[in-house]
């Protein structure tokens, strides 16, 4: 009993310590240096900051794609992404509106927005994952994903711009929030839309009856007041012995016959 369980549990880390797997808690592990770096008021810790978030970005990408060329895809995996993408996405936004570099006064607005959406997405994914329902992912949930890492990228290089290029770093990142602003809202609304068409095509998907169903709508059922058919009888043939006292009587019949006639 000891050593089957500890070849299942040998099986089970061997699926979770894949490549795909450890890029993900290598994300994970980054998010909270990252808000470490970001405390840190300095041009080398803000430096360090946007390597850290850009070398996290490149592995939001990298995992899924080798977990889908590789086939190993795992239910970890699949936990963990998401999760790890939010940690990022939302740690960064938060910790713009802590240090200034995306005031609270003006825009609490889109980084609560930004929570909301993924809060509701990851309890609708959630709750039809348990009915067994998979909702495909759209174009908008991927421009979301993209305008949010680029507007995060934008802040955190804006402080090393200076005179016009300052203004207009200003301008991008307000064009940034825009765009990000519109593709997290209308990913969220599609994505519903998407989870009520997936849901209105199970319901009206027909249901396959099984082998057992099958027989028992094609066997005809007898109702207690129909009568009962009795077998009918089928004629039996002649026994063999029977057969060949026949034969010999008609034999001995013609001999007779014909010894009278000659007479």
């Amino acid at each position: 009993m000891g050593a089957h369980r500890k070849v299942n549990m040998s099986k089970h880390h061997k699926v979770i310590w894949n490549t795909p797997n450890i890029l993900t808690i290598v994300r994970i592990g980054l998010v909270p240096v990252f808000i470490a770096l970001m405390f840190w008021s300095t041009a080398a810790a803000r430096i360090a900051a946007t390597v850290v978030f850009c070398v996290a970005a490149a592995t939001d990408h990298l995992d899924g794609r080798l977990a889908r060329r590789w086939g190993q895809v795992t239910d970890f995996g699949k936990l963990a992404d998401p999760i790890a993408d939010k940690a990022l996405v939302i740690g960064a936004f938060l910790v713009f509106m802590i240090t200034g570099d995306l005031p609270a006064k003006y825009y609490w607005w889109f980084v609560l927005i930004v929570i909301i959406r993924e809060a509701a997405v990851t309890w609708l994914r959630s709750s039809k994952a348990k009915q067994g329902l998979v909702i495909p992912a759209n174009m908008w949930g991927k421009a979301k994903t993209v305008s949010q890492l680029l507007l995060i990228f934008i802040i955190l290089i804006s402080p090393f711009f200076s005179g016009s290029a300052e203004d207009v770093m200003v301008w991008v990142t307000l064009v940034m929030i825009v765009v990000a602003f519109v593709a997290t809202g209308l990913s969220g609304f599609i994505y519903f839309l998407d989870a009520q068409n997936v849901h209105e095509d199970a319901a009206a998907a027909p249901t396959v009856p099984t082998a057992v169903e099958g027989s028992q709508r094609q066997m005809p059922r007898s109702s207690p007041s129909s009568p009962t058919h009795a077998p009918k009888s089928i004629p039996t043939s002649p026994s063999a012995p029977d057969q060949t006292v026949d034969a010999a009587s008609r034999f001995q019949s013609r001999v007779e016959v014909q010894k009278a006639r000659k007479n």
